[in-house]
């Protein structure tokens, strides 16, 4: 037990050192400096989970590839390092009561990022002026919705999230079932990127081409929300065991796959998963200035009006004034179409995100500063009281 304990104290006085924290923090550097320049090649989606979303990846070194520390491995180290050496090594005393303050408000700002990487929404909304929409979608994730017509005449959907098919390995299937409907819904190859094309007699892939297409798949594009996703779906009716084979693509969300079973209509799409916002969004008039005399954008904003309830109200949404509703925040994205006549009919494109954390990074450095300021403000007053005993 001596042993044991004498390890865990040894590990505790290297956690808690005041190096660590140096290397981990220039290891933060290097790594910020790294990803943004990858953003480049990769681009912003792509180099963000690479090197801060990962706890290691593999990085080439004259030319060996070795494994280097993430940021996700680095910034729960520096929390570790924070709570051993910042806080429970401390002495708690009026004289630290500063430092501990500073310390936690340090943690607090690492809470903010946690939970943002885990538990934010981000997504568009694509409005017209005069349109009004009630949800948003989302540009990485994909939904299969399956659409049925009622008895009465309206459509009920049946949703597959992301999570159940976005991973499917080759070979391997998901299945959907429900018992409000008459046939399972087995996918059986999923790409995030890909687009439809002809196979024509002999062409090597005729033999899994459905209705004379194959699922080319294509190498995933830089920017996520330009990856347009495609499926190879069954759907097996219950009963019968009878078999209808159909390919959805993300290009095509005006046109599902139908299907007739079990003596009723269903529509099956493939699309960007929507997210409500638990009340509506109008675009009233959307404005664009240009610079004098080129068609580049100066400024532009988005007037709209919130309606939540039988409440409304109306918001001017610019680049630097996002509104801020329910939970939601929608900054002024960009526009379109980028190209046409100069009497083109304009759409906004507000950036949609829902953040747990969304004024912790504010709190946090209400914090930081509160204990910088009673731990500075502590030490000119023991400098000053020194400074009159001398004169005295």
């Amino acid at each position: 037990m001596k042993g044991a304990g004498g390890l865990l104290r040894a590990v505790f006085l290297r956690l808690s050192s005041t190096g660590l924290a140096c290397v981990l923090l220039i290891v933060l550097l290097l790594l910020t400096w790294r990803g943004t320049l990858a953003q480049v090649d990769f681009g912003l989606h792509a180099a963000r989970e690479r090197y801060f979303g990962s706890f290691v990846f593999w990085q080439p070194v004259l030319g060996v590839s070795l494994p280097l520390p993430g940021a996700q491995l680095v910034l729960w180290v520096l929390a570790a390092n924070l709570v051993c050496g910042g806080v429970l090594r401390v002495r708690w005393s009026r004289a630290n009561l500063g430092v501990l303050i500073a310390h936690l408000g340090i943690l607090l700002l690492l809470a903010a990022g946690f939970v943002e990487y885990y538990h934010a929404t981000r997504g568009v909304l694509e409005l017209f002026e005069g349109e009004e929409a009630a949800e948003f979608q989302s540009q990485e994730r994909w939904e299969i919705v399956i659409g049925e017509r009622l008895a009465d005449g309206r459509w009920r959907e049946h949703l597959v999230p992301d999570a159940d098919f976005v991973e499917l390995e080759a070979g391997a299937e998901a299945v959907f079932r429900s018992a409000d409907l008459p046939f399972d819904l087995a996918v059986t190859r999923f790409l995030l990127n890909a687009r439809p094309r002809p196979a024509p007699p002999g062409d090597p892939a005729q033999a899994a081409a459905i209705d004379g297409f194959v699922l080319e798949e294509l190498a995933a594009e830089k920017e996520v929300e330009m990856n347009c996703a495609g499926a190879r779906v069954e759907a097996r009716e219950k009963g019968t065991g009878a078999v209808r084979a159909g390919l959805l693509w993300g290009g095509l969300e005006d046109r599902p796959l139908v299907l007739a079973l079990g003596g009723g209509t269903f529509a099956v799409d493939l699309r960007r998963e929507r997210v409500p916002l638990g009340w509506s969004l109008r675009l009233e008039r959307f404005t664009k200035t240009d610079h004098p005399g080129i068609d580049m954008a100066r400024d532009y904003r988005s007037l709209v009006t919130v309606r939540d309830g039988g409440l409304e109200r109306a918001v001017e949404i610019s680049m630097n004034e996002p509104l801020r509703h329910q939970g939601f925040i929608l900054y002024q994205s960009r526009w379109g179409p980028q190209s046409g006549p100069p009497e083109r009919r304009l759409y906004s494109v507000l950036a949609v995100s829902r953040n747990p954390s969304d004024q912790w990074p504010l709190y946090a450095c209400v914090v930081i500063a509160l204990g910088l300021l009673i731990h500075y403000a502590r030490k000119l007053l023991r400098y000053g009281l020194a400074q009159s005993g001398r004169s005295a």
